[in-house]
Order: C-alpha cells, then sequence, then structure tokens
C-alpha cells in the first residue's frame, strides 16, 4: 500500500464543522478534500477543512493541534482547537529569511509557543505567536532544544566538523556533542558529553536521546535516559542499527512515563515490526506484539495512549484504528474504516 493510501472510512463523511466530544479519534485525511475528521456515535464527522495541504500534524501540552499548512512557496504554522474546530495563526516562515521553521508542540503561559529555526550548522530558538517571533535562545552550535514539563528546558551543542560516520548519522568520531539543562532559576549546567545526542526528548525529569552503541559486535543505537535529579545517565536499551544512518522510532510525552519504541529498525519501512511499551522509571518492558509502521508515527495525542492502523487480511478493504492503554497494554478502543473513501495520514485519540 502506498504511502498516501493508509486510510478510509466506512461511511462518507459530512462537509459540516462539527466539535470533538469526549473519547475521539481524530484522523488527518489526504483524500480531496483534504480535511481533519473525528469519530462520533458510530460515524464521522469534518473537523476542519484546512483551504491549503497540511503536515507535520501534532498534538500539543495543552490538547491542541498544530500543524504546517501551504501557502504557495512558505508552509505557516496553525493550531487547531479540537473542541470547537477553530483555528489560528502560530507562525509565518515569511518572518524568517533563512532556514527551516519547526514549531515545538509546547504552548506557554501566555500562549506563545517555542518554534526553532534549524540554519546550515546552528539552530535558534524563538517564542511565536500571531504577533511575531522573539528571539529565546541563541547559541554557537546549537543543535537541538527540549522543553521539559516543569519549564526548564534542555539543549545540545555541537561544532563539529569533518567527516561523518558511514554507519551513524550526525557522529564525527572524536568530536562530541554536549548537553545541558537550565533550571528555572540559576545558570545552564553542562551534564555531559556523547558521541552524539540525537532525537532529545523529554519524559518528567528525564531527557531521552540516542547515541552510538555496540551489542554482541554489532553496531546499534542506545537510548539513554539521563534523570536530572539524580544527575546521572542510563543506558535504558540498545536497537540493532539496519543499513540506515537514521535512528530508531520512539515515541514519548513530557507528562508521561511511558515510551514506546521498536526492537530493531526494518529494512522495509512498511514493514511490521515488534514495538515495547518501557515504563522509564522502573524499567518494566512489555511487547505489544507486531505492528505496521503507523503505529509509530509522532504527533501521538494523550499522554500514555499509542494510536495507529491494525490492517484487516491481505486483500481486504477493511481496517481499524487501535488506541493501546501503555500502562496496561490494553486496546482501549477500536475504529474500523474502508480505505477507497478517505486516506488520513495521521490519527490521534483524544479521550
Amino acid at each position: 500500500m502506498k504511502k498516501h493510501a493508509f486510510f478510509a472510512i466506512l461511511v462518507m463523511l459530512s462537509l459540516t464543522t462539527s466539535p470533538v466530544q469526549a473519547e475521539q479519534v481524530i484522523a488527518y485525511s489526504i483524500q480531496q478534500p483534504e480535511r481533519f475528521v473525528h469519530s462520533q456515535s458510530q460515524s464521522w464527522q469534518t473537523l476542519y477543512s484546512p483551504p491549503k495541504r497540511a503536515r507535520n500534524i501534532q498534538v500539543t501540552n495543552r490538547g491542541k493541534l498544530i500543524f504546517e499548512m501551504n501557502q504557495g512557496k512558505d508552509w505557516d504554522w496553525y493550531e487547531l482547537d479540537p473542541k470547537t474546530g477553530t483555528n489560528r495563526l502560530i507562525a509565518k516562515s515569511s518572518w524568517f529569511k533563512n532556514g527551516f521553521l519547526s514549531v515545538l508542540p509546547v504552548q506557554r503561559s501566555d500562549g506563545s509557543y517555542y518554534a526553532k529555526q534549524i540554519q546550515s550548522f546552528s539552530s535558534e530558538i524563538y517564542r511565536v505567536s500571531a504577533t511575531g517571533p522573539s528571539p529565546f535562545l541563541t547559541r554557537s552550535g546549537l543543535y537541538d532544544f527540549v522543553s521539559l514539563s516543569d519549564g526548564s528546558y534542555a539543549y545540545v551543542i555541537w561544532n563539529g566538523h569533518g567527516t561523518e560516520s558511514n554507519d551513524f548519522s550526525d557522529f564525527i568520531p572524536g568530536q562530541q556533542m554536549q548537553l545541558w539543562h537550565k533550571p528555572l532559576s540559576g545558570k545552564a549546567k553542562l551534564l555531559g558529553r556523547f558521541d552524539t545526542i540525537r532525537d532529545l526528548q523529554a519524559v518528567g525529569h528525564k531527557l531521552l536521546f540516542f547515541t552510538p552503541g555496540q551489542q554482541q559486535g554489532s553496531k546499534s543505537w542506545k537510548l539513554i535516559a539521563y534523570d536530572l535529579k539524580a544527575n546521572q545517565a542510563k543506558t535504558l536499551t540498545e536497537i540493532p542499527k539496519s543499513s540506515s544512518r537514521g535512528t530508531p522510532q520512539l515515541i514519548s510525552w513530557p507528562q508521561s512515563d511511558w515510551i514506546v519504541y521498536e526492537t530493531a529498525m526494518p529494512q522495509d519501512h512498511f514493514a511490521e515490526r515488534e514495538l515495547i511499551r518501557h515504563q522509564v522509571s522502573t524499567g518494566d518492558r512489555q511487547s505489544l506484539g507486531q505492528q505496521g509502521a503507523f503505529m509509530l508515527q509522532k504527533g501521538q495525542g494523550q499522554p500514555g495512549y499509542l494510536t495507529g492502523i491494525q490492517y484487516g487480511p491481505k486483500g481486504s478493504a477493511s481496517h481499524e484504528l487501535v488506541t493501546y492503554r501503555l500502562s496496561s497494554g490494553a486496546v482501549v478502543q477500536r475504529t474500523p474504516y474502508l480505505w477507497k473513501e478517505i486516506a488520513p495520514d495521521r490519527a490521534i485519540y483524544l479521550p
């Protein structure tokens, strides 16, 4: 099945806007006309129809949806309220002359968002809202940034120059990355140096990231958890690397102690893979079984709930959107659909 033919729905959608009620699955359909839809009483309703194509859909810490929308040469960022179906501008790409703009799914108390402008050899962090941007963090060699649930933040500094590894992306042997933490008060503190710090994420008071490893004589990606309270790093697991230089998929939430990752990196993007639900504080690990790639899409909804596709038998037109509660591994909802009628490329659960 092609990437943009993931989904379909059991019934045709109404084109009217309808607010989301409790315990709903929201999907973004790329079938024309593209639109956000949500399930309600065994049927589907249109939540919002963007005038142009949307992408990079994520759920914020306040339960809103943010996404990029095509504006000709630019992609501007918007916020969608799933309770009302209303949207507002967050940031315009034209505000920034150079680099790629990425808005982070963290809304501040004043309603603004963090945004990262990614340039050739560094990044800059801004606060953005409809009124414009304001600088927040500028450092030479700023590589990555993440906001923690307590309002502090962490960032990565890397001034590496030279030939990168053929096995691991953004890894130059002998030129380590620096991990820093800025508490709510006081100066930023250097936490440590690592070969690489890839896919930096925050879970409670811990920072998660990947760095190169070696497992049973084969190259791997080590998933590291840095505990800010204990001031120490611990390896959570090692995942054998594939022929790709990229990192495995990792899904986490700042407000949840549960994370999800794959046990191996399949050569085929659409191949099934075994998923693990892992409680960071206790180390408890349980399998979610074999799942399709869509189960690991970024931008998941309610913290601690994982939503994706479970395909029907080969040749079947009927499939399901399924949500797991990670604390128990139980399925909390199943929503059937027919892929020939609509094709969403994102599914989000908001109980």
